[in-house]
């Protein structure tokens, strides 16, 4: 399923939310087959419907949940949790920080070539909030035209 939707998005700009989030609950499949539940993927009510609303650039939240493992400690007794919910306009993903202690420093480059995707397909950038605590993403959606007939005279 997961090399599927990496074959089937590699050529287009923007996909559905709804297919964005059919995928990366499938990357979360494989990655409990290397963690266990040593991460857990957590999304809000409001993203469970077939036809949520919106687009994102493809791949979006495969990087995001990605960066979450790559940075921080996982573990059945005390899981990494990954959650997305919908505000307005926008995608949150968040995690609480709990850095590894074996984690070179990062590079940002996943981010950052995130952000200058986000900036050129929605005209908007990523929005990238840290504490002490925790670490968010906003990830703005491309909203979804339907186009109506127009009455003709």
């Amino acid at each position: 399923e997961v090399y599927r939707y990496v074959l089937a998005s590699r050529d287009r700009d923007l996909v559905p939310l709804s297919d964005e989030l059919a995928f990366v609950r499938s990357y979360h499949r494989m990655l409990a087959l290397r963690f266990g539940s040593g991460v857990q993927l957590m999304t809000d009510d409001s993203l469970r419907g077939a036809n949520v609303a919106g687009m994102v650039p493809p791949l979006a939240l495969q990087t995001l949940l990605e960066n979450a493992v790559k940075h921080n400690r996982t573990g059945d007794a005390d899981p990494l949790i990954v959650s997305i919910g919908l505000r307005g306009d926008t995608l949150h993903v968040s995690n609480p920080l709990r850095a590894r202690s074996s984690a070179l420093p990062s590079s940002g480059l996943g981010l950052k070539n995130l952000d200058e995707r986000c900036r050129l397909l929605t005209g908007r950038a990523l929005t990238v909030k840290r504490t002490d605590a925790t670490f968010e993403v906003q990830l703005p959606l491309v909203e979804t035209r339907v186009q109506r007939p127009t009455a003709s005279a």
